[in-house]
């Protein structure tokens, strides 16, 4: 798991990572807002919104890997208010080796399956704030030192 503190405002945070997300024509399958299902039973909680990202190409590599391994298609990013107003961001790419319930899947067959190194860069542009890192929480070398200066970067998929 990665978090990032964004010192970002929860609500510009959010904006600015759709349109990252758009720019480098990924798509949104899935966009829960808890603090508005809270609210529509009147209850108020700080905000907090799961963004599930897509990208075709990814998701067919992984289903030729295994049609189990579907559930691991949409990137999931977790953005939480905090008590400043500032939104974090917790997200974690797929597994580097098959799950155990996956059925008879090479590990060399999901190395695979993992995204592409140019979408890892690009997904890592939209999930880097400015001036930010992420933190390690779990062994993920492939993520170490990500930061952008000043802005949300953008590259396109081929």
């Amino acid at each position: 798991m990665k978090t990032v503190e964004t010192g970002t405002p929860f609500g510009t945070y959010v904006k600015k990572l759709k349109s990252a997300i758009g720019a480098n024509k990924m798509g949104i399958v899935a966009h829960a807002c808890a603090n508005c299902g809270a609210k529509a039973i009147g209850v108020t909680i700080p905000a907090n919104n799961v963004i599930m990202i897509y990208h075709p190409r990814f998701a067919v590599r992984m289903l030729k890997a295994s049609v189990a391994s579907g559930i691991e298609a949409p990137l999931r990013l977790y953005v939480t208010e905090m008590k400043d107003g500032t939104a974090r961001l917790t997200y974690r790419f797929p597994m580097r080796r098959p799950p155990a319930w996956t059925p008879r899947v090479k590990s060399s067959n999901w190395l695979l399956a993992a995204p592409a190194k140019p979408r890892i860069n690009a997904i890592r542009a939209i999930l880097a704030p400015p001036r930010k890192r992420a933190t390690n929480h779990a062994c993920d070398c492939s993520l170490r030192n990500v930061s952008v200066a000043g802005q949300v970067r953008s590259a396109a998929f081929s």
